[in-house]
């Protein structure tokens, strides 16, 4: 089965892939205002953000843009068919380019018509490690095709995630993944680009 066969199936509803993000994306800080999480649990990312910006503005900052660069990135990897991460590393922590493997395992021999479709729909404030939670949704299942010739497709499923992204010199960078728990796609626009979407 393929990436479709998403976080909350492989791993357990609202926890975080692989447990390997416990320590980049745990506990936080003690003040309710910073939006920051208190817990492990991606269930624990803030519902809404202060005010809301407006969804271009969203789009425009820049963890938002690294989490588009990533996705790009994510499609590369499967499209590779290989073990070899490097369209990633520019665009991932470390830490997060070893957990590429784990989200993109399940999809090699599929063929990525273009970036994994991910609408940012919120950004909290960096937590005390540094780590910035942004609330996403993505066309995790029905967008990969069987392979670059042959269109079949799985049901389209657009789920609620959390990305951790972190800055490193001046440049931002994801550094995990996990489902969500709190929060619903319902009414976001998630479309992909490329040759079918």
């Amino acid at each position: 089965m393929s990436f479709s066969s998403h976080l909350s199936r492989r791993m357990g509803g609202g926890t975080l892939l692989a447990v390997v993000l416990v320590g980049s994306l745990a506990a936080c800080s003690d003040d309710a205002a910073t939006d920051a999480p208190v817990a492990v649990s991606s269930s624990d990312a803030p519902a809404t953000t202060a005010q809301s910006p407006a969804p271009s503005d969203l789009q425009a900052r820049p963890e938002a843009q690294a989490v588009q660069r990533w996705a790009s990135a994510f499609a590369e990897v499967v499209n590779a068919d290989q073990d070899d991460l490097a369209a990633a590393a520019p665009t991932m922590t470390e830490a997060g380019l070893e957990r590429m493997a784990l989200y993109t395992r399940r999809e090699r021999g599929r063929y990525f018509p273009g970036p994994l479709p991910v609408t940012v729909v919120g950004i909290a404030k960096p937590n005390a490690k540094g780590v910035t939670l942004v609330r996403a949704c993505v066309w995790i299942a029905g967008w990969s095709q069987k392979s670059a010739s042959d269109p079949q497709r799985e049901p389209r499923e657009v789920i609620p995630v959390v990305i951790g992204v972190v800055e490193q010199d001046g440049e931002w960078r994801v550094d995990g993944m996990g489902d969500r728990e709190k929060g619903s796609c319902a009414g976001v626009e998630v479309s992909g680009q490329g040759s079918a979407g």
